[in-house]
C-alpha cells in the first residue's frame, strides 16, 4: 500500500468532516466501508493499468494542494505506457506554469466501455486537460490542450501532443456523442492559441 495515499472520508462522513485518514495506518475496515462508494488498492491488485493521478502533487506550489492530491478518487487507470508519455505533459504544464501570472486547468476522461480486472473502477476510453494562462488584467495569454486515447504507445515515436482547446471541444463533443458545444473556458482563452516549447 502507497504510504502517502489517504482515503476521502468525507465521501461518506466516515471518520471527521473534511479530513484524510491516511491509508498505510488505517485498518482494512475503513478500507472496506469506503469501498461502496470509491475505488481501493484492492481494486488495482494485479491490475495491468498504472494508477494515475488527474491531479499530480508536482502541479501545485504548497504543500497543502499537493496532499490533496493523494487520493484514490484523483486516479484513473491508464495503461503504462500512456503514464509515462501524460507524465511528459504534465512536466510541461510545471514549466508553462512559471510563465503565467496566473493559470488555469481543467482535466478529465472520457469514461470507456471497460473496468479494470475486478470490474469496479472503469478504464477511460481518453484522457484530456486543457489550461488557459492569463495576465493580471485576466487577458488569456497562452492556452492549449491534450488528449490522448488509454491505449498502449511506442513511446520513442509517440508524444502527448498539444492542440488547441476549440479542437478539444470539437473531439470531446464528438467523443460523449453530445448536440450541444462543449466550452471548457469561457470568453476568448479557446482562441489564445497553444504555447510551444
Amino acid at each position: 500500500m502507497d504510504k502517502n495515499m489517504k482515503f476521502e472520508d468525507e465521501v461518506k462522513k466516515l471518520i471527521q468532516k473534511h479530513k484524510m485518514v491516511n491509508m498505510a495506518n488505517s485498518k482494512n475496515s475503513v478500507e472496506n466501508r469506503l469501498g461502496f462508494s470509491q475505488a481501493t488498492f484492492k481494486d488495482y491488485e494485479n491490475s495491468k493499468f498504472k494508477r494515475a493521478f488527474l491531479n499530480p502533487y508536482r502541479h501545485h506550489f504548497n504543500e497543502i494542494g499537493g496532499e490533496a492530491t493523494f487520493t484514490l478518487t484523483n486516479v484513473v487507470p491508464m495503461t503504462t505506457t500512456l503514464h509515462q508519455l501524460w507524465s511528459s505533459r504534465d512536466d510541461f504544464m510545471v514549466v508553462t506554469a512559471e510563465k503565467c501570472d496566473k493559470m488555469y486547468v481543467v482535466t478529465g476522461v472520457v469514461p470507456g466501455n471497460t473496468g479494470i480486472e475486478n470490474g469496479r473502477v472503469t478504464v477511460p476510453s481518453h484522457v484530456w486537460s486543457a489550461y488557459c494562462c492569463v495576465d493580471v488584467r485576466g487577458n488569456p495569454t497562452l492556452s492549449g490542450a491534450t488528449i490522448k486515447e488509454n491505449k498502449d504507445y511506442d513511446i520513442t515515436k509517440d508524444k502527448a501532443e498539444r492542440v488547441e482547446i476549440i479542437e478539444l471541444e470539437r473531439k470531446l463533443k464528438e467523443l460523449f456523442k453530445v448536440s450541444d458545444a462543449i466550452t471548457i473556458f469561457p470568453g476568448t482563452c479557446s482562441i489564445a492559441g497553444p504555447s510551444r516549447p
